[in-house]
């Protein structure tokens, strides 16, 4: 058993699609007091399951009998979860107890996406059925791969803060757990904002992510499978991140590549600052020499003692501080992947524009109350700026104060640093981009060896050649933040078609080593990679990967891991995948094959492929000689089982495993 009441296994027994999702009895919840209550402890099930896609926890839940009217049930408890969360997601109200459960599986969901997890449903609610259990229902709730411990404590959170409402108890103790609960929640999440809108990315795309560890995920399975880490991609070089995130080494090998970079010197010291700032000449940028993001810049300094402070400042995140030369101009980045740039953008210095009424300060107000803008070091797609010591330096070399009145249309400048990190904003400007500025950009990226980079250009005008006008690059970001929208651009450049690669499943309790046989001679005539996944174990063009027993979600996931697998055939001979899931969310071909000798185990066996078929987005072929098939189509509404002999259906498997997914024409059901 896991931490927090989360019980590692499933017992089957809770219909035969849903036989994963039972628990044990006794979870200790069941108070008198408690309008909603948990029977047994979590199970986890660690695969997919049809119509959840990914990890999941289940339960059985009792909404008590004496509660309420439904309707207004669901009001309380969405009244309730305004005070603690924005938004609520809006819930259907039904005279039926899922719903009830419905709404709540709504609300976990909006936990989990306020701590950033990337979420597609809400969660999976199956009535109970049986006579006298109208209020009880079974419920599937997905969560973040490896944070099962982390969504326990969030659906228990939900349910006390439902319970408490419903009692008529105060909620302010619940509301207090809210940020403690958010805040593990993260740690464990993605970290980053690239890396949630990769995910959702791949979301939209129908690309299946799993996560490999920490903040790495796979997009897509096997061979066409990619990680990512943010934004370094698994053909980031190590030599060239290294030198990006060197300021001071990066500038070194631009600049022997012929990009104009400015003069710059190291200093180790707040003294050796100001001295390295005379020597180059006022007005300079200190910058610590190895952090991104905009920490600790301070830019167009004129002064000495401007030097001292920033150095000093800088010198608290790094050992090493950057002082160099000033350039005027525009601040742009240029998004860069595989030498060409995908993306470019003006960056806008943090200020306000007067409108010839309000003050500098009533504008500032006005602007921070802008929900897009959250607290520096936030996920916020904008920063809030404050009155701060460099915002009245600005002011007064402006010749205004916090009180002035600005003229219509005026842009009063309240950060010296043009990064959205200090409060700033970017405009896309990719269309007037001069073709000499998009070669210079490329050709830096380039110089570092680097497939995905951010390059900072200083430059009058973007639209006129830096050959012409001078610029300056004056910085490479080896993982720089994407503008919203270009992580599924990139992503469409990093993976084929949607990721996959043909799964076939095939169901046979007998005669495994004949299939085997079969399936050996058809795929090496192929000449591809054929992965073939048991309980016995993995093999992967005759090399064994997983030496078994073993499980085949483990057997599976280890050949979609694999670089090397083109094709997956997934061998089932029991029903341990309704327990464990399946290693993929939906594949290309469901084989019924041959079943158990005993008569009295066939329901069950078809309750296992009625499961499955529910995952299966092609085909559904059945062994003509095995009758006892038959009864399956009836219990697969709108869905088609083909009786087929067995040399037929080796030719559809066959074609199944070697046809490439990846083109549009076989992108539709095999």
């Amino acid at each position: 058993m896991g931490r927090d009441g989360v019980n590692q296994r499933s017992n089957p027994g809770f219909r035969p699609v849903f036989s994963a999702w039972t628990v044990q009895i006794g979870y200790g919840l069941g108070m008198t007091d408690r309008a909603i209550t948990l029977e047994g402890r979590f199970a986890v099930v660690p695969g997919s399951l049809p119509g959840i896609g990914r990890a999941s926890l289940h339960a059985f839940m009792r909404i008590a009998a004496e509660a309420r009217r439904l309707g207004e049930l669901i009001d309380c408890v969405d009244r309730a979860f305004s005070e603690i969360l924005p938004q609520p997601p809006q819930v259907p109200q039904a005279a039926h107890a899922s719903q009830i459960t419905e709404a709540l599986l709504a609300w976990n969901r909006r936990v989990q996406e306020a701590a950033g997890w990337p979420t597609s449903i809400d969660g999976v609610v199956e009535p109970d059925t049986a006579p006298g259990r109208s209020n009880r229902c079974g419920i599937a709730v997905p969560f973040l791969e490896g944070c099962a411990d982390e969504a326990c404590q969030a659906l228990t959170w939900v349910i006390d803060v439902a319970n408490a409402a419903l009692c008529g108890a105060g909620i302010a103790d619940h509301a207090a757990r809210l940020a403690p609960l958010l805040e593990r929640l993260r740690r464990v999440g993605p970290q980053g904002m690239n890396t949630s809108r990769f995910l959702a990315a791949a979301a939209r795309l129908g690309i299946p992510t799993r996560r490999v560890v920490g903040n790495v995920y796979q997009f897509g399975h096997g061979a066409e499978a990619r990680w990512l880490d943010s934004s370094y991609t698994d053909q980031s070089a190590c030599i060239a991140s290294s030198l990006a995130r060197n300021k001071y080494d990066a500038a070194v090998v631009l600049r022997r590549a012929g990009v104009p970079v400015p003069r710059h010197e190291a200093a180790t010291t707040a003294a050796a600052a100001v001295s390295a700032a005379a020597r180059l000449g006022f007005p300079v940028v200190v910058k610590p020499v190895d952090r991104d993001g905009g920490k600790g810049v301070a830019v167009e300094l004129e002064r000495s003692d401007q030097v001292q402070a920033a150095a000093e400042a800088a010198l608290r995140l790094s050992d090493t501080v950057l002082v160099e030369q000033f350039i005027p101009g525009n601040d742009y980045r240029l998004q860069v992947h595989r030498g060409e740039v995908v993306w470019a953008s003006h960056r806008v210095p943090g200020g306000v524009t007067g409108d010839g009424v309000q003050s500098v300060a009533a504008l500032l107000a006005a602007l921070n109350a802008d929900p897009l803008r959250g607290e520096p070091g936030s996920a916020a797609l904008l920063k809030r700026m404050a009155l701060d010591d460099e915002a009245r330096d600005l002011l007064t070399r402006q010749g205004l104060t916090p009180d002035a009145v600005p003229e219509a249309g005026r842009f009063v400048r309240l950060r010296r640093a043009a990064n959205v990190a200090s409060g700033g904003r970017a405009v896309g400007v990719l269309e007037q981009v001069h073709p000499d500025n998009l070669a210079l950009a490329a050709r830096a990226a380039e110089a570092l060896r680097l497939d995905l980079a951010g390059v900072d250009l200083l430059i009058p005008d973007i639209a006129r050649s830096w050959l012409e006008g001078g610029a300056a690059v004056c910085e490479v970001n080896a993982q720089p933040q994407l503008w919203p929208t270009l992580p599924e651009k990139i992503l469409g450049r990093l993976v084929r078609g949607d990721g996959r690669i043909p799964i076939v499943v095939l169901m046979v309790a007998a005669d495994l080593g004949a299939w085997h046989g079969v399936f050996e001679q058809s795929v090496t005539a192929g000449g591809r990679a054929v992965g073939w996944a048991a309980r016995t174990g993995a093999v992967l063009g005759g090399e064994t990967i997983v030496r078994g027993p073993t499980s085949l979600l483990a057997a599976g996931d280890a050949l979609l891991f694999d670089r090397r697998t083109q094709a997956l055939l997934l061998v089932v001979d029991d029903d341990q995948i309704l327990r464990t899931g399946m290693p993929c969310d939906r594949f290309d071909l469901l084989v019924l094959g041959g079943g158990p000798a005993d008569e009295a185990a066939w329901p069950r066996w078809r309750g296992v492929a009625q499961f499955l078929a529910r995952a299966c987005s092609g085909r559904i072929v059945a062994a003509a000689d095995e009758p006892r098939w038959q009864p399956l189509a009836a219990a697969l509404p709108g869905r088609e089982v083909e009786p087929l002999a067995r040399r037929e259906i080796e030719g559809i498997m066959e074609h199944a495993l070697l046809v490439d997914r990846t083109t549009a024409a076989s992108s539709r059901p095999l």
